[in-house]
């Protein structure tokens, strides 16, 4: 298997545990008590063009190490996914494994599905996380992501308020 397809198998993998069912909103992410507000929204753009997805969630895993994925899906199967350790601060792509983020999106046309990835050498950006607690996070993605096969790259940018 070429490390192309490792990487992305791996970074499928951490997106796919963040599909899961769409909760209620839950209280805003900065932990005011304030709620009422909508903590599912994912408005980022592809190349400039914006990214409408169906269903958003985030999940936080891997106890010791722990990170948060946020993820949304569009009602063609595209996909956008981006991860980071589960703390306020900005994790670049290419940074240590233990403040490391990444990204990982797949594009669906028609019955073709094309990857795409940001991740140690990879593409390149980062996920900042501008609020976590044990509800809800919210923050920034800034990414360039690399395809997995040919092709060219893909901006992904925005922002994310997702209750867990």
């Amino acid at each position: 298997m070429s490390l192309n397809r490792l990487l992305m198998a791996c970074a499928l993998a951490l997106l796919a545990a963040g599909c899961g069912s769409d909760n209620p909103a839950g209280p805003d992410p900065g932990g005011t008590g304030s709620g009422g507000s909508s903590t599912k929204t994912m408005t980022v753009t592809i190349d400039g063009v914006a990214f409408t997805p169906n269903l958003v969630t985030a999940v936080r895993s891997n106890p010791g190490v722990e990170i948060v994925t946020i993820g949304g899906t569009a009602s063609n199967g595209t996909t956008v996914g981006f991860a980071a350790p589960t703390q306020v601060g900005v994790f670049n792509v290419n940074g240590p494994v233990t403040a490391r983020g990444q990204g990982t999106m797949t594009i669906v046309s028609g019955a073709t599905g094309t990857g795409y990835l940001a991740f140690l050498t990879q593409g390149s950006g980062t996920v900042t996380i501008t609020s976590i607690n044990t509800t809800a996070v919210a923050g920034r993605v800034d990414l360039v992501m690399a395809p997995t096969t040919a092709g060219a790259n893909k901006t992904v940018s925005g922002t994310f308020n997702v209750a867990f």
